[in-house]
């Protein structure tokens, strides 16, 4: 029983490997971003695949003891582009109208996006 758990414990090992989970960053670091509550929503997907939720997307997770910074993990095997959105910072998630372009997520060791444009860009191109 023993060599069966220890095969077992090692076959997990093994699968929870082959997923290539990222921790993606956005610093908000405008006012006119996170004006009113907002938070940031990750939209992602991969060429003509299937996205990690409906647009607007995720809200991201605000990083403790970090000012404006918004985290989220992302499998790289299955989503290849993120948009960053502006959403509303609590209950349902929905779009409060500004988005960045599309990013490609990277496969380096690179993994903070930051938000710069100093006036608001509501919609497309979305916000560099």
């Amino acid at each position: 029983m023993k060599k069966i758990f220890t095969l077992f414990a090692a076959l997990m090992m093994v699968l929870s490997m082959s997923a290539a989970t990222k921790t993606i960053y956005c610093k908000m670091a405008q006012s006119w971003w996170k004006a009113d509550g907002a938070a940031v929503g990750a939209y992602a997907w991969k060429d003509g695949g299937a996205t990690n939720a409906n647009y607007p997307g995720v809200r991201m997770t605000k990083v403790e003891g970090e000012a404006d910074l918004w985290s989220i993990d992302i499998d790289t095997d299955k989503f290849q582009t993120i948009i960053f959105t502006r959403v509303n910072g609590s209950g349902t998630v929905s779009d409060w109208g500004a988005k960045t372009a599309d990013l490609t997520i990277p496969t380096d060791d690179k993994n903070l996006y930051t938000i710069t444009s100093t006036s608001p860009v509501w919609g497309n191109p979305g916000v560099a």
